[in-house]
């Protein structure tokens, strides 16, 4: 289960990356949303180097990093190798939940929250022509509606009826019964279920 190790990359916290996170009192990290286990084995550049294990949540994606790369946002230097193993994040008996940012009925720009694992692909359904779109994913952790060969039925209505994809390919089917930005909305009180081959923090 183990990834390939990758670098790790370690600035101020004053760095611009800091001030690009969307969960400032969580925030640990950077990439995907899912949470995992950094272990460094000591090689790299650098002379201030994090020692020990961490459970860190990915929140958004580093510009200046290649795939698989972090970016702590912490008070150390260098470069280092680390090994990466995601893990469920610990939600306990929350649900899924949801935020909108710059969303109206032409445009949705949404956030999934408390998921236990990463979602993958977030889907919206066309009610006229009883299909799924999929969203796309966007570097600070949303999903919005882009046009290139979509073709969204407008002005979009609540509920919004969605599915959502984890990376371990289990499915939920959730809605949302407003878009009002800037505030969590409960959604109906899905979540994905416990994996017994991924660790949990």
């Amino acid at each position: 289960m183990m990834p390939p190790t990758r670098l790790l990359f370690v600035f101020g916290l004053l760095s611009p990356f800091f001030a690009r996170c969307q969960f400032l009192p969580m925030l640990q990290l950077f990439k995907q949303s899912y949470r995992g286990d950094v272990i460094g084995n000591g090689t790299g550049l650098g002379t201030d180097p994090m020692i020990g294990n961490f459970v860190v949540l990915i929140t958004d994606l580093c510009p200046e990093c290649k795939a698989g790369d972090i970016d702590l946002a912490e008070p150390y230097d260098g470069r280092w190798e680390v090994d990466i193993q995601a893990v469920q994040c610990p939600v306990g008996n929350i649900t899924l939940k949801y935020k909108f940012q710059g969303s109206n009925p032409y445009y949705i720009k949404v956030q999934v929250r408390n998921s236990r694992i990463p979602c993958y692909q977030l889907n919206l359904y066309q009610k006229m022509r009883q299909i799924w779109m999929g969203l796309e994913p966007t570097t600070d952790g949303f999903w919005i509606m882009t046009r290139g060969d979509h073709v969204w039925e407008l002005p979009v209505e609540t509920p919004l009826r969605i599915e959502l994809v984890a990376i371990n390919g289990e499915r939920l089917i959730d809605e949302i019964s407003t878009m009002e930005n800037n505030v969590v909305i409960p959604g109906t009180g899905v979540q994905f279920s416990v994996d017994s081959d991924l660790p949990v923090a």
